[in-house]
């Protein structure tokens, strides 16, 4: 009779197990491993986003519009650049970088910075132009999906490329460095 209700009881246990596991689990995506040409060309994604944004505002936008743009602007420059030159030491072999938390964290602010960015630009931009066109490109390939694949990016090298072969990691610093937005001034703009 007891071995009767251990059977009987064991179908709730492993449907109650199952379930727990459908539910908790991430999805097959989220456990895909992101190898460096992914992170790098993620992170190179954000830079004709920002150029952009930063070019309409340059067109479109008041004296005031273009003050404030341009510290933005160079607020989420420096962000990137911190996270490239984070990355860029701990991919040298004694590299002792900032920690992973705080690369993130600039990754953060700096994806504030474009979102900003790229909200100025779109109120600026006059509805009967082509570059409401540009605006419109701009927030379907949105932001936030973008950021968070390369945070993702970002942990991936700096956790699982240290070791690589010195031309991959040379290849890799490359690759990052071809990411850093350039200086606001040298922007054009964007009619």
């Amino acid at each position: 009779m007891m071995h009767e209700k251990a059977l009987h009881g064991a179908p709730l246990w492993i449907l109650a197990i199952l379930v727990t596991l459908l539910f908790t689990a991430p999805p097959a995506s989220a456990q895909q491993k992101i190898d460096w040409p992914q992170a790098t060309a993620d992170l190179n994604n954000l830079r004709p986003k920002a150029v952009t944004c930063a070019g309409l505002i340059k067109h479109y936008g008041s004296h005031g519009e273009n003050a404030q743009a341009a510290l933005t602007y160079a607020d989420g420059k420096s962000e990137i650049d911190a996270v490239i030159s984070g990355l860029t030491v701990a991919l040298t072999p004694s590299g002792k970088s900032a920690d992973l938390p705080s690369l993130q964290s600039h990754l953060t602010v700096a994806k504030a910075d474009l979102e900003s960015l790229c909200s100025v630009a779109e109120h600026v931009v006059p509805q009967d132009t082509g570059g409401k066109g540009v605006i419109d490109e701009i927030a379907k390939a949105a932001i936030e999906p973008l950021v968070s694949a390369i945070s993702k990016g970002v942990a991936a090298l700096y956790t699982d490329h240290r070791s690589d072969t010195d031309l991959t990691r040379k290849t890799i610093i490359s690759q990052l460095e071809g990411a850093r937005w350039p200086d606001f001034s040298s922007i054009a703009t964007v009619p």
